[in-house]
């Protein structure tokens, strides 16, 4: 990483963990990767449209924090 960018990250992180993947197999073919940037506001309503439409068994969404977490998780379950 950067020497840069570790400064930035340890301004925000608590207790951060360094995970190191080899160059060459940070992707796998199979994994599709995306990003998406929406409104607080419309999050939800965008996340319900993006997974209804996943063909695939498993998803993984990153929050910036714990609690948006949670209360994505048990928004979702309802």
């Amino acid at each position: 990483m950067p020497p840069e960018i570790e400064r930035i990250a340890l301004r925000f992180v608590r207790e951060p963990v360094r995970i190191e993947v080899a160059p060459g197999l940070a992707t796998v073919d199979t994994i599709r990767q995306r990003a998406v940037w929406v409104r607080s506001e419309d999050r939800v309503a965008v996340l319900r449209r993006l997974l209804a439409g996943i063909d695939g068994k498993s998803v993984m969404v990153f929050c910036n924090r714990i609690d948006d977490t949670v209360e994505l998780g048990r928004t979702l379950s309802r």
